[in-house]
């Protein structure tokens, strides 16, 4: 396999958002094949069946919220960057004692994940 080649999980139930993570993973890391959930259980579904190198997630999904999901997938074991995505005034104490890796402002979302992804993601 392709050592450039990571999997990527977005989670969160806007497409819009979604596509701008997207398109910012993918400028950077051209190579990474994206999973895209619109919910909690589709995100986890997705890291049972094909795993991930890193999943980013929306505050607000449909029917729960970020922090639920990150609780979920680390009980599943995983051991990878988990990155929240939030509004400014969201309390993030919930996310980091759920295990989050990293909680990122949507405002500034192209630049942190531009300056954040050779962390989360170092090249191989």
């Amino acid at each position: 396999m392709d050592p450039r080649i990571v999997h990527c999980i977005i989670a969160g139930d806007c497409p819009d958002t979604r596509r701008l993570v997207r398109d910012a993973i993918v400028s950077h890391r051209p190579h990474a094949r994206i999973s895209e959930a619109s919910d909690h259980e589709a995100a986890k579904r997705i890291f049972q069946i094909a795993g991930a190198d890193l999943v980013i997630i929306a505050q607000q999904l449909s029917h729960s919220v970020g922090a639920e999901l990150v609780r979920a997938l680390r009980l599943d074991k995983a051991y990878i960057p988990l990155v929240l995505v939030c509004d400014p005034s969201f309390d993030r104490r919930e996310a980091l004692a759920a295990g989050v890796t990293h909680v990122i402002e949507k405002e500034k979302l192209a630049e942190s994940i531009a300056y954040y992804l050779p962390v989360w993601l170092p090249q191989r």
